[in-house]
């Protein structure tokens, strides 16, 4: 009888490790194939960089246009990669600062399967380049494709560091992105520095931005997530995603996730390291 006893103890005790060992190990695989926050926080990253990037050269192609009274215009906005121009209306607050700049895309315009509509409401205190002003970025219906983009962005220039080239605190708040997936949150705070392009207004297509920073978020499964660029991500104008650069993504307890863009390849591929498995995802807006 004790013998029968210790067997069934023994027996128990195999079955609960074994029980133990697979639950970790599918906790494991779980960990390594979950990469929403990966997606989400890049998708997150591509929409604001993009959305700096515009309005960076907007402001540099259209100084002028800041020095009268208010005005509306259509103008081309290249950099964001559409066919037909958004209708820009620039409004001064009696012909002085501050001046609302509205993007309307009405119901789509598309170039390179990116359809993009609604608009971007910019409210400038001064002139982009001019140290201490501020560009305050909200979104009104506005969708990149099918994801619904919400929230705030403020711009504030810190005018030239040691290297000669401007420099930006940019804030995200509030910002909500819906797509198919659900609904994720993001917030960032980033530096952004100008580092080539800049002395060449008209020529817009060789502006280059290094962003460093980190960000926070739930994603679209409720997972709060940590992030911090090691490596600074790299932003150039003619190309719409990020080029290189490094970003570590924590989600919750879950393992750490590496994101690297490369080196400055123009293509819209990344690679994604978890738990030492190392595999190449494609970016999206």
């Amino acid at each position: 009888m004790k013998k029968t006893f210790y067997h069934g103890l023994i027996m128990l005790g195999i079955i609960t490790l074994t029980f133990g060992a697979c639950k970790k190990d599918k906790q494991n695989t779980d960990d390594v194939t979950d990469t929403a926050a990966v997606d989400e926080n890049a998708q997150g990253d591509e929409t604001f960089s993009d959305v700096f990037t515009s309005i960076s050269s907007y402001s540099a192609i259209n100084d002028a246009s800041f020095s009268g009274n208010a005005k509306n215009s259509s103008k081309t906005l290249s950099t964001l990669e559409v066919n037909d121009s958004p209708v820009i209306t620039i409004v001064s607050s009696n012909g002085g600062w501050p001046k609302t700049v509205t993007f309307d895309f009405g119901v789509g315009t598309t170039k390179n399967d990116i359809t993009r509509k609604g608009k971007i409401i910019a409210v400038y205190t001064d002139r982009f380049k001019a140290e201490d002003a501020t560009v305050t970025i909200t979104f009104n219906d506005y969708y990149v494709n099918d994801t619904k983009i919400e929230g705030t962005k403020t711009i504030t220039n810190l005018g030239k560091n040691a290297a000669g080239n401007y420099t930006f605190s940019v804030v995200v708040s509030k910002s909500k992105i819906n797509d198919k997936r659900g609904t994720f949150t993001y917030e960032a705070n980033r530096m952004i520095e100008w580092t080539n392009g800049e002395g060449t207004p008209l020529n817009i297509f060789d502006d280059e931005f290094s962003i460093t920073g980190s960000s926070t978020g739930t994603n679209s499964k409720g997972i709060t997530f940590t992030t911090n660029i090691t490596s600074p991500l790299i932003k150039k104008n003619n190309w719409p995603y990020l080029v290189a650069g490094v970003i570590e993504i924590k989600p919750g307890d879950r393992l750490l996730r590496i994101l690297n863009y490369g080196n400055g390849d123009l293509d819209a591929k990344a690679t994604l390291t978890i738990g030492g498995i190392t595999k190449e995802i494609w970016l999206r807006k």
